[in-house]
């Protein structure tokens, strides 16, 4: 039996860097010296250590790989439990540990299981100890499958099997020790055509290395009087991309901490999020700016996964899974499911409904399938189903139809005009749920309504004072529902006043186009606005400096923001770009390429980021944003006839993935790489109907915020790559170029 042992440098770094398994082989060389890793072979256990380890690291142990590693049927799915195993060793490092909901993770004691790869690879979990023995390691047990099923109550881990894996450890730094001192001293970066270091893509390049003191110093007017400002009332901080809205938040809520421990006070803060994405980023930064341990005070959670800590068990069933991680994979999932649904049913049961539906309803309802009337029906539909169905406990039954049929509509609900319309958008819901309960399923909705539920009891009134928080930070609250912000109301610790709420938004962000790839349509958001009444009085701070990038930039993304067409989104989403300004120094302009087809293009792009890549070798990161999602195909295919190592972003989900990926040009559509930064961006894959001259309301509002979302992810430099084979490049394009915030070849 042979075990093996990491630390998180050493085992981050493999991951990064190789492209196979075979460096786990026992019969192999071992990693190559070149990624800072070495492995020392001793009589039970292979050592990996980085370069930069020391004899007191946390070590991530994993007894035997006859019943662990090698139990898994590929490399595919090797990696992907070496990648869990190392994060749940970083969340273990800042306790409780905190797993995505999708690992469905069980804990007895300091004994945890979660799934071990994703399902669609297969119902493998790992069984994990934290600290054996008192220390500081964790320690990786076994693998089970749907066939095993183990009681971590009645499971006794083999303690000496531990020792044995960590027996002569020092031995095994100090050899490595020698080996580095004997190999030559490692580049700080060995240029590689199309490649650059992708280490970090997100909070660092932000927050920089500097700490609290040093960035207290360093804010903004506007930055200065949101972090001044007291907390006795909700606050809401507004900006565009690239603003430091994150960033004030964070340092505002160290700020609390700090004054609350100066007063010798307890306090408790919730930094609410929806995607562990977001979480995972904010932590890390909390934790790099704090001066004086007070990131223990601050939970940074995503709200579906304080939902699940706070309800009951008997409320969240433990043989329910959960659709999706957190809010954002959780939607996007339901809105495919939503369509499948209204796509069957408009073959079949529509033809009962149509004659008395509405003209209106009927047109949206024959729109053709995945086009944008069609999914904006299909975003409407899911908060028809979260914020007006489950939000009035209809459940599908034979009180369904009168109980919804008899509530009054308003304007913010989707538009229905005759009983026909209801009662098809009440079939839809029907099959829906229907549809989840055979798979077990439960929404990210359901949840947040189930939860929203429980914080209306007494019961939750007697927790509060214990389980409140007496601050509570919502970041990117346009990503929230109207479900979502009523339960935020309820989490502070005293009822008897409005909650201390601090707030940031960006306004042109808007929500079906983060969660989705489609504007909104005639619901603007879904929203009553009951929520923010709530709230009670609510101060605003519009940020207008830009930290991103540079004031040539700065001024396209002003283009970009003042041809958004009119949209109902309320007095939040209403920010003068005019008083926008770059703290960045001038860079160059923004440039414009076009080509006479495709094939031109997508070879270009290829050429181009290789190129860029290579000029950026000193640490600059590069990305080809796509604003056709569709068009991946295409350029992955170039990229791969030049051999260059990518890094594909297919879905948010892929972001994670960055950390063990040191090197690489990223590629993705625009709606993937939102949070992330790149000194150079190169945007292209405009679909053909966008490139026409003749494109719709809806179509040019999208073009708008996806370019809006791909060169807002740029510090130094923008260029934009566009075919005209079907017609004139976009009209906004044109405008652009004339008003000479775009040059053009």
């Amino acid at each position: 039996m042979v075990h093996l042992v990491f630390t998180e440098k050493s085992l981050e770094a493999a991951l990064q860097y190789s492209n196979d398994n075979t460096w786990l082989n026992p019969t192999h060389t071992g990693p190559n010296i070149s990624w800072g890793v070495v492995r020392i072979e001793q009589q039970h256990a292979l050592h990996f250590i980085h370069r930069d380890d020391s004899a007191d690291e946390l070590r991530i142990v994993i007894i035997g790989t006859d019943e662990a590693l090698d139990k898994l049927p590929s490399e595919e799915t090797q990696r992907v439990a070496l990648q869990r195993a190392h994060r749940t060793a970083l969340s273990a490092q800042t306790p409780p540990l905190r797993l995505p909901l999708a690992w469905s993770e069980y804990h007895f004691g300091n004994l945890v299981a979660f799934f071990a790869c994703s399902r669609d690879l297969g119902s493998y979990r790992w069984l994990a100890q934290i600290g054996p023995l008192g220390s500081s390691d964790i320690c990786f047990w076994r693998i089970t499958d749907d066939k095993e099923s183990i009681n971590l109550q009645l499971f006794h881990p083999a303690e000496l099997e531990y020792l044995t894996a960590v027996e002569r450890w020092d031995d095994s730094i100090a050899k490595a020790s020698t080996i580095f001192a004997a190999a030559p001293a490692p580049p700080k970066y060995v240029p590689i055509s199309g490649v650059v270091d992708l280490k970090e893509a997100t909070f660092r390049s932000v927050i920089g290395h500097l700490t609290y003191s040093s960035w207290k110093d360093r804010l903004t007017q506007e930055q200065r009087q949101f972090f001044d400002h007291s907390i006795n009332q909700p606050l809401k901080l507004r900006g565009p991309a690239g603003s430091g809205k994150t960033l004030t938040l964070e340092l505002k809520a160290l700020r609390e901490v700090y004054n609350a421990h100066s007063l010798g006070q307890p306090i408790r803060v919730l930094f609410a999020t929806h995607s562990w994405e977001m979480t995972n980023q904010v932590d890390k930064a909390i934790r790099a700016l704090d001066e004086a341990g007070a990131a223990d005070d601050i939970t940074v959670f995503p709200l579906v996964e304080i939902a699940k800590a706070i309800l009951p068990p008997e409320r969240y069933a433990r043989g329910i899974t959960l659709l999706g991680e957190d809010s954002l994979s959780g939607r996007r999932q339901q809105l495919e499911r939503i369509s499948n649904v209204l796509w069957r049913l408009r073959q079949g049961d529509w033809l009962v409904y149509q004659s008395g539906a509405s003209p209106a309803f009927r047109e949206r309802i024959n729109e053709a399938h995945n086009s944008p009337a069609w999914n904006s029906l299909v975003w409407d539909l899911m908060h028809e189903f979260s914020s007006v169905l489950s939000a009035s406990n209809i459940m599908p039954g034979i009180t369904a139809e009168k109980r919804y049929l008899s509530i009054r509509r308003t304007d913010w609900m989707m538009p229905l005009q005759t009983e026909a319309d209801k009662k098809f958008v009440l079939r839809v819901y029907s099959e829906h749920i229907r549809a989840l309960k055979a798979d077990g399923i439960i929404t990210v909705d359901q949840l947040i309504n189930d939860f929203l539920g429980y914080l209306e009891t007494f019961a939750w009134d007697y927790r509060r004072n214990e389980d409140g928080y007496d601050l509570i930070i919502v970041d990117e609250l346009h990503l929230f529902t109207e479900q979502e912000r009523h339960a935020l109301n309820f989490l502070n610790r005293d009822p008897s006043q409005f909650p201390r709420m601090l707030m940031a938004l960006d306004p042109r962000q808007s929500p079906s186009e983060i969660f989705a790839d489609f504007p909104v349509g005639d619901v603007a958001s879904g929203l009553s606005g009951e929520a923010e009444r709530d709230l009670g009085k609510v101060d605003a701070v519009d940020l207008t400096t830009i930290h991103r990038f540079s004031p040539e930039i700065l001024e396209f993304i002003k283009f970009i923001h003042n041809s958004y067409p009119t949209l109902d989104l309320g007095a939040d989403w209403v920010v003068d770009s005019s008083s926008l300004r770059s703290s960045v120094g001038h860079g160059e302009p923004p440039k414009l390429h076009r080509y006479a087809d495709s094939a031109s293009e997508v070879q270009a792009v290829v050429e181009r980021a290789s190129k860029r890549a290579d000029e950026l070798a000193s640490g600059g990161r590069v990305a080809v944003v796509l604003i056709d999602a569709n068009r991946l195909p295409e350029f992955i295919a170039e990229f791969g006839k030049r051999g260059t190592h990518l890094v594909v972003l297919q879905s948010r989900d892929d972001i994670d993935t960055l950390r063990y990926t040191k090197r690489g040009i990223v590629l993705g559509a625009a709606e993937h790489v939102a949070g992330l930064q790149f000194e150079h961006v190169i945007v292209s894959g405009f679909s053909s109907d966008i490139a026409a001259s003749h494109i719709s309301t809806h179509q040019s509002r999208r073009l708008l915020s996806l370019l809006y979302l791909a060169v807002s992810r740029a510090s130094k430099q923008v260029e934009v790559h566009l075919h005209t084979a079907t017609g004139n490049f976009a009209t906004m394009l044109q405008k652009a170029v004339a008003t000479g915030v775009l040059e053009t070849d």
